[in-house]
Formats: structure tokens, sequence, C-alpha cells
């Protein structure tokens, strides 16, 4: 191989092992053992203006029903007809 040849790839190992070596280095995305999960049911929800009209925070009925709603709207066979 000429000298040309070399003066390239020597940069170009030198990247590929660089990128191979980064992806080693992924941190752990886990929650510790020590903090507690602290859970509401979903029907609970925000207490906020950008609720959904006509569900009721904290009405498990009121919950179902929108979600049910909501899923035939995404239905495609419903869609088409």
């Amino acid at each position: 191989m000429r000298r040309g040849g070399v003066r390239l790839l020597v940069p170009l190992a030198a990247c590929i092992v660089a990128l191979g070596l980064s992806a080693c280095g992924e941190k752990n995305q886990s929650l510790p053992a020590t903090v507690k999960k602290t859970s509401s049911p979903a029907w609970n929800g925000a207490q906020n203006p950008f609720l959904a009209p006509g569900w009721k925070p904290g009405n498990q009925t009121s919950w179902d029903d929108h979600m049910r709603t909501r899923a035939q709207k995404q239905n495609e066979y419903n869609r088409v007809n």
C-alpha cells in the first residue's frame, strides 16, 4: 500500500474504533430500588384545563366510556363505512 493510503487508513480506523466504543457507554435508565413508584389509577387524571371534553376526573365509568369512544374513532373498519 502506498504511503498516502496509510495516512487515510489510520484516521478512518480511529473513527471506527471511537464509534464502536461510544456505543458501550449507555447509562442505566432503570429506577433504583430505593425509589418508590407512586401511581394512581388512570381515571384520576390531571386537574388542568387541557382535559378532553366530556370526561370527569375521578369517575371510572366516565373514563371507560371516553376510552371506548376514542378507540372506536380510531377503528379503521368504522371509519371506512
